[in-house]
């Protein structure tokens, strides 16, 4: 899935008793965060991006994260932590046409971790666009295909 939230944030837990499971997600938050827990809420994080413009991509307590990523240094480990929120890494982030597939090069490609071996409902094996997620997974919502791969177009508005 694609989160965004072009002010406060594009994701948010209330509490412990409702604890979310977010994988293979891209979340673009405005100026306070990309994905964010209050009090003592709980959030595990499997191959999911977060930028926020001015706060923490991943802010509060309670995040369980494998291999996801963040424009700043709020993600699992220093590989993934600093991938910015640019044309480097999506294919277009002008404000309003927005274009979230990783382009070939993008720092999110080959580098998440397969979640089929989950239970039901993780245990999707396609992306946003339908497409077959196969190899080394991609970080976030689109799995990169190589040129004359067939994909849907998302417009965010």
């Amino acid at each position: 899935s694609i989160a965004y939230g072009p002010s406060i944030g594009s994701f948010g837990t209330a509490n412990a008793a409702h604890p979310n499971k977010l994988y293979s997600s891209t979340f673009i938050g405005g100026t306070s965060s990309g994905v964010f827990t209050t009090g003592t809420a709980l959030a595990t994080e499997k191959n999911c991006y977060a930028y926020s413009n001015g706060g923490t991509a991943y802010s509060g307590t309670g995040h369980t994260q494998t291999t996801s990523a963040a424009n700043d240094t709020s993600a699992t480990g220093t590989a993934l932590d600093n991938i910015a929120y640019n044309t480097s890494n999506f294919t277009n982030v002008t404000a309003g046409s927005e274009d979230l597939h990783l382009p070939s090069g993008s720092a999110l490609i080959d580098v998440g971790t397969d979640t089929s071996g989950e239970s039901a409902p993780l245990n999707f094996t396609t992306d946003i666009d339908g497409i077959t997620r196969s190899g080394t997974w991609d970080i976030g919502a689109d799995e990169f295909v190589a040129s004359g791969g067939a994909r849907r177009v998302i417009f965010i508005n």
